[in-house]
């Protein structure tokens, strides 16, 4: 027994009491930023930044209420508890290093995810948060929050949207690993969930057998543009997969698939009305059943400006079942077994199959980069171009406002001096200019780049032809090269709008015209 007095040995038990109870506060919550609370049931208000939440039951955001979550809070499910939003939350984090907002299992266990649901608020954000041991990592039904840069690392799926027109861009999602056996998909869209999905890094692998897909579709009319879908298993992998839809835009995806069993690249199934442009699909195990394109069951696709790698055991363009295969601009179908099966056989006048020289599309590529196409000079100065550089349809440009290429990740004009001798990657401006605003018109979202002869601050601001501020794009300082940022106008009506762009002394503006 211990016995509390004022001697010297009493205060010494009494410091030993408390270091075990501070030891054990702190194997329960391992980390814990500044105040630790515990809740369940009812949230709403403000969590500050610096705090931990503990997580002991089911929480929710309730109807008309609201939750704010600052940068720097971390929040921790002690069990398989669910955070419902039934009202609205702001979880944005700030750009400063070090911070974070973290929703987690406490010693790594699993809990359900984040339930956004009918009845909630549109205004709902996640921003820049870490999401981790989730089953579901964002679980959307009937409303349609922005889920902006972050980071999602899921058991089962990254992003369940449903009747929904949510705008998930920028994000990393990483679904399963190595021991997952059972069926995992990065994104899910199904029953009219018609928002955009853009510029996210997908990542869905397994180990062990099971079927995988990057993004799936089912009875719903999104916009996928700009991804990098990795899909690696030893089950059933699929890059896309799409279910009775009537309206489908992939644009300009690099979508990898690896498996020794069986794998497609983008798989349509009872699909019409779908636009395939701009992708590069990637075969790379060595499955004997593989497909780059695989369509069937009365599908309607039209493919542009594709290009579509084999594992030599494969097969390019598979079209059964009454499908309607339609191609405008040339797509390069390379190293399969067979090109193409079924009705559509391609075209001598619009197709080629050819090495379309890409830098570095290997198992070891992570990011766009990596599956630029080439145009330089060997060592013994022997020019090397990519037969898909500007050999794209006539009606399409690239971003860069010049002529087509096919492929996900085009060869930027701007990028180089004219002579491939004289090629940086990095880019060497003379001057700050800004270069494009591509697409224009738009109906969802555009995207002006701009070259910086040296570092700089740049501001970038959307005015109104009135002169009014209608939003603050970009304030920041970059390093000298190319740039871009992104515009997704929300809750404005149709018009011209002007993008001025500030760097230094320097000021360009140009015009833009949104459609919705």
């Amino acid at each position: 027994m211990i016995k509390f007095g004022n001697d010297r040995n009493s205060c010494d038990s009494l410091t030993a009491v408390l270091v075990v109870c501070l030891l054990s506060v702190l194997v329960t919550v391992p980390v814990a930023y500044g105040e630790i609370y515990r809740v369940s049931g009812e949230v709403m208000g403000r969590w500050t930044s610096g705090d931990t939440y503990l997580v002991t039951g089911d929480i929710v955001v309730p109807a008309d209420t609201s939750l704010r979550i600052d940068p720097n809070v971390s929040i921790q499910f002690d069990g398989n508890y669910v955070f419902l939003v039934n009202g609205s939350l702001s979880a944005v984090n700030g750009v400063e290093d070090g911070q974070s907002i973290e929703f987690s299992g406490v010693d790594g266990r699993d809990w359900v995810g984040i339930w956004f649901r009918s009845g909630g608020q549109d205004n709902s954000i996640l921003s820049g948060c870490i999401i981790s041991n989730a089953w579901v990592g964002v679980d959307i039904q009937g409303i349609s929050p922005s889920i902006f840069e972050n980071t999602i690392h899921a058991l089962t799926v990254g992003i369940i949207c449903e009747s929904s027109r949510s705008d998930i861009s920028g994000n990393t999602i990483i679904v399963g690993e190595g021991t997952s056996s059972q069926d995992l998909t990065g994104i899910l869209l199904t029953n009219e969930a018609n928002g955009l999905v853009n510029e996210n890094y997908i990542r869905v692998n397994s180990n062990l057998f099971g079927e995988l897909i990057g993004i799936k579709v089912v009875e719903s009319r999104p916009k996928i543009r700009d991804n990098y879908i990795d899909v690696e298993t030893i089950g059933e992998g699929y890059g896309v997969y799409s279910l009775t839809v009537t309206k489908l835009e992939l644009v300009r995806n690099v979508i990898r698939t690896s498996s020794p069993s069986r794998m497609t690249s983008a798989f349509f199934y009872s699909s019409t009305g779908v636009l395939v442009l701009n992708n590069t699909l990637h075969l790379m195990g060595p499955a004997e059943s593989s497909w780059g394109l695989r369509i069937l069951d009365r599908s309607e696709i039209l493919i542009i400006n594709n290009i579509i790698l084999g594992n030599e055991l494969s097969i390019g363009i598979h079209s059964a079942d009454g499908t309607v295969v339609e191609a405008s601009g040339h797509n390069d179908v390379w190293r399969h077994e067979t090109n193409y099966i079924g009705d559509y056989q391609g075209n001598d006048n619009i197709d080629i199959s050819a090495d379309p020289l890409i830098r570095n599309a290997t198992p070891d590529a992570e990011f766009f980069a990596d599956y630029e196409l080439i145009w330089e000079l060997d060592e013994d100065g022997e020019e090397i171009k990519s037969p898909c550089i500007d050999a794209g349809s006539p009606n399409w440009k690239d971003p860069d406002n010049t002529d087509s290429d096919m492929g996900a990740v085009y060869f930027d004009h701007y990028l180089s001096a004219g002579d491939p001798s004289e090629f940086n990657r990095a880019g060497n401006p003379n001057e700050f200019e800004l270069l494009n605003v591509y697409p224009n018109p738009f109906n969802s979202s555009t995207q002006i780049s701009f070259m910086l002869a040296n570092p700089n601050i740049v501001n970038a601001t959307v005015f109104n032809y009135r002169g009014q501020q209608i939003e603050h794009l970009w304030n920041s300082y970059l390093e000298k090269g190319l740039h871009s940022v992104t515009w997704s106008p929300k809750n404005i009506s149709s018009g011209s709008y002007f993008i001025k762009v500030e760097s230094g002394s320097q000021i360009h503006i140009s015009k833009m015209s949104y459609l919705r």
